[in-house]
């Protein structure tokens, strides 16, 4: 099912992608004729500005939200407006050439737990953990082990499994409520994130909705909408109110790991994001997406698109309808709250004087970085955060870095708000988040030129932020359009900004970004459009990195994992299909490659885009990933791999549907080794053999109570 979900997203991208692109094409060929647009004034592009700044008092923090919102929603409008006129002339869809209400660029004045106990009552033998970007940087993952035991999440429990030479025994299974997301273990404690949707939280903190999204009412037609005020209601106990998702954060004694403690909940009115862990310093990323700060699309009762004018009035009213209920908001129903089981009180996720806010608004939504240590659990928890849309989270052991929202800079330029496409930028903002330190502190923000793909387009060492992104766009049929080009940037703190001290760029050009590391003081960047460009840089002096070498080749990676200081295992794919392939990078400036294995045809692994699905012992070249097979009959397990200097030897598989299943198997998501012994996850089971001999399944453990494995309370959430 996740495969089919991931395949299906992934279409649908590519389409909206190249249905964009044709029609901008369609543009450069045949300009549109003019049309006599009077009544509607062309929108004036801000200057972009991506530093942060904080709120003198509550009203100004309303004051910005209430512009951010505007200038979203007009956004929004202007786009869907072309689209309308697009329409009605039979003509080609108009780049950001305007058609707004005019808008001032006015800036507002912003004015007890012992990490040393296991629990276990023995040593831990040698076993693996989360497969993490930095060192001593943890990540939190739906599956964990300490070597003594294995602690799963599944659905809304945290089920624990000691696991001893391949033989399992679930010990216990602590219901946390929800959808249990990612966890995090240290010594004797446990924080588990979980998805709660509307009907499962206090009321005092349910979102503000506008009027019409609450209770049932007439249409007129005999029809009467669904009572989504939600409450306890029937609508959210069938449906689950998954658009207006909550965070719960439930942190757990774990000292007798038989009888796991629940020892506080704290619920916020976001979205889980990622986190991130350091010395038991846990730092949660939510996003709350504010609905009351939507746009609503009502049109006028009158609306008429049959003609320029027709469109014109019907966009107008959008606006000034939206314009009007804004004005009528008030801290209370902006700001997102949380409750928390120690108090049994509500109250704002952040106050809003210690929000910070870019002074070009970055769409709407407060990011909150939360801060929980796990050494002294029942503490109060700190909290960073900025109204803007959601962006790339990277972490350091120092350094927490938030970026701009990759879709909001889309929709801004696409509207004219934010003018020339070609010019797009983004804001990067640093956080110190430093283990000596559980607080959370704003320190600075910087700007590079284009986008970034995902985390590992991030990286820092020695104070020197390095930032790989892709600038221009391409276009579909005129290869001679086509700008894309790509960079290393590289940044450090000077005050409260990030200066840019050192660029690279010229990186594939044509092309756009697949996977990026960077590993001490050498980065690899991987770009794609035909070939697979594997470039070596060299960042030892800061402030001049160097493209030192290249390796072209067939198909793409899109991850990229170092083996000791002269080899580098990429996931990636070729004519469609899955492969791990081996670099050897010991002449830096001239890598090659040494192996790539084809998965099976009809094979799949999540490996490709999720990092924490790649098992790597650096040690003994021990490879493990998690696959599906949907060939003539489906299968899904763990495969195995021997890596060295030499080569990729598959070694074999551990099958989950031969682990005595029957009718259906969740796909495999995790694997896992402790000692001699490897361990895999699905969303039903456990399952384990000798690390010599994979295909010989030593046991087996239900992850859930019952005959059948039910994965469709993932997608109630």
């Amino acid at each position: 099912m996740d495969l089919l979900r991931e395949t299906i997203m992934k279409m649908y991208a590519s389409f909206q992608k190249a249905l964009r692109l044709v029609m901008t094409a369609v543009l450069a060929l045949a300009m549109i004729s003019c049309i006599d647009d009077t009544k509607w004034q062309s929108m004036e592009s801000v200057v972009v500005r991506h530093n942060l700044t904080g709120f003198a008092s509550q009203a100004d923090f309303v004051a910005y939200a209430k512009k951010a919102a505007i200038q979203r929603m007009r956004a929004e409008v202007e786009v869907n407006r072309r689209w309308e006129v697009t329409w009605l002339q039979g003509d080609v869809y108009r780049s950001n050439s305007g058609g707004d209400i005019a808008m001032e660029d006015a800036t507002v004045p912003v004015a007890d737990m012992d990490e040393s106990a296991d629990g276990a009552g023995s040593a831990a033998p040698e076993h693996s953990e989360t497969n993490t970007q930095e060192e001593g940087v943890d990540e939190a993952d739906v599956v964990k082990t300490d070597g003594n035991y294995i602690y799963a999440l599944h659905e809304g429990e945290l089920v624990i499994v000691s696991a001893l030479d391949g033989v399992m025994e679930k010990v216990s299974a602590l219901d946390v409520g929800g959808y249990a997301k990612e966890m995090f273990i240290y010594g004797d404690a446990a924080v588990v994130f979980s998805m709660r949707n509307q009907a499962e939280v206090p009321d005092e903190i349910h979102y503000t909705l506008r009027e019409e999204l609450d209770p049932i009412k007439d249409t007129g037609d005999g029809m009467a909408e669904p009572d989504i005020d939600y409450g306890n209601d029937m609508y959210c106990d069938m449906y689950g109110c998954g658009m207006y998702s909550f965070t719960q954060m439930t942190i757990i004694d774990i000292s007798d790991r038989a009888m796991p403690v629940a020892l506080r909940t704290v619920t916020y009115a976001a979205d889980y994001v990622t986190s991130r862990m350091v010395d038991g310093k846990v730092r949660l990323v939510i996003d709350s997406t504010i609905p009351v700060l939507d746009t609503r699309w009502d049109y006028g009762n009158n609306a008429n698109f049959d003609s320029l004018s027709g469109i014109n009035d019907a966009y107008l009213n959008v606006i000034e309808t939206n314009e009007t209920f804004y004005n009528t908001l008030t801290a209370n129903d902006i700001v997102p709250k949380k409750w928390d089981s120690a108090t049994e009180t509500a109250s704002f996720i952040m106050a809003p004087d210690q929000i910070f806010a870019p002074e070009t608004p970055n769409g709407i939504g407060l990011q909150t970085v939360v801060s929980v240590d796990l050494e002294s659990p029942l503490s109060d928890s700190w909290q960073a955060g900025i109204f803007s849309e959601r962006g790339i989270v990277y972490a350091s052991r120092e350094s927490l870095y938030l970026t701009s929202a990759r879709d909001w800079v889309s929709l801004a330029m696409e509207s004219g708000l934010w003018a020339g496409q070609e010019n797009q930028t983004t804001g990067i903002h640093k956080f110190a988040i430093s283990a000596e330190n559980s607080n959370i502190a704003y320190e600075a923000t910087g700007t590079v030129d284009g986008r970034l793909l995902d985390q590992f387009c991030m990286g820092e060492k020695d104070g020197y932020l390095r930032v790989a992104t892709t600038t221009g766009d391409f276009w579909w049929e005129d290869e001679s359009k086509n700008t894309l080009d790509n960079h290393i940037f590289v940044l450090q703190q000077r005050s409260a900004a990030l200066a840019q001290v050192g660029h690279l760029g010229g990186l594939g050009e044509g092309e756009e970004i697949y996977a990026a590391r960077f590993v001490g003081d050498r980065g690899f960047l991987v770009t794609f459009f035909q070939t697979d460009p594997l470039y070596t840089i060299d960042l030892s002096n800061p402030i001049a990195p160097t493209a030192v070498g290249e390796w072209q080749g067939p198909g793409y990676s899109t991850y990229l994992h170092p083996f000791g200081e002269n080899l580098i295992i990429s996931m990636g794919q070729e004519d469609w299909q899955a492969a791990i392939s081996l670099y050897n990078i010991s002449e830096f400036s001239n890598p090659t490659l040494v192996q790539r294995f084809f998965l099976g045809e009809s094979e799949w692994t999540s490996a490709l885009y999720e990092h924490k699905a790649f098992t790597f012992n650096s040690e003994t070249g021990y490879l493990a990933i998690p696959y599906s097979n949907w060939g003539t009959q489906f299968d899904t397990g763990i495969r195995t791999f021997n890596v060295s200097e030499a080569g990729i030897a598959a070694t074999d598989r551990l099958s989950f549907f031969d682990a005595a299943v029957e009718d259906y198997e969740a796909e495999a998501q995790r694997s896992m080794y402790i000692g001699d012994y490897m361990y895999g996850m699905s969303r039903c089971r456990l399952a384990s053999a000798s690390i010599a001999t994979p295909s010989v399944a030593v046991d087996t453990v239900a992850l859930f109570d019952g005959e059948f494995c039910e994965d469709y309370y993932y997608y109630y959430y």
